[in-house]
């Protein structure tokens, strides 16, 4: 998928976030956006992804040379991001399959759960997960979604070492 900001900017409340950004990500090309705490680095991931709105400007996104309505990039990419939150009273088996309405994945739910190594823990209510347990879900939902990009915020934390 290409993705084009054209003078785009974002401000919470009277602080801009980025302001006068042009940009175009190609497709098939990886990119890291690097920069101190505080510096926006999420904020632009959300609106690349199209989970955030720009206050200024544009972001269009095209695959294989076609246009992308803005309310369907969703379609096209998949996000994990610690601060995503999960439907805590679902299994890791129902959260898996409610994700897999809206984006396929490349393999079936009881396969991911056994290679993240829960699949003990697959009728169990994601409110009782630990947080190490937590991000490999969301890491799961999103890596083993069948779209062309994926956005990766600090897919690392809470995870522990194996």
């Amino acid at each position: 998928m290409d993705i084009y900001l054209e003078k785009a900017g974002k401000r919470f409340n009277r602080d801009w976030i980025f302001r006068h950004l042009d940009y175009h990500f190609e497709q098939g090309k990886k990119y890291a956006i690097t920069g101190p705490n505080g510096s926006g680095k999420s904020t632009l991931l959300q609106v690349i992804a199209g989970s955030a709105n720009l206050t200024e400007g544009n972001a269009a996104y095209h695959v294989d040379g076609n246009a992308i309505e803005n309310d369907h990039v969703y379609k096209y990419s998949a996000i994990v991001a610690p601060y995503l939150d999960l439907v805590e009273e679902m299994s890791a088996t129902e959260f898996l399959r409610f994700h897999a309405v809206f984006k396929r994945l490349v393999i079936p739910v009881e396969e991911i759960l056994e290679i993240l190594g829960l699949g003990n823990a697959a009728s169990k209510q994601l409110r009782n997960f630990s947080s190490g347990m937590k991000q490999r879900i969301k890491l799961a939902q999103a890596v083993f979604s069948d779209v062309p990009v994926l956005f990766l915020d600090e897919p690392g934390t809470n995870l522990d070492k194996a």
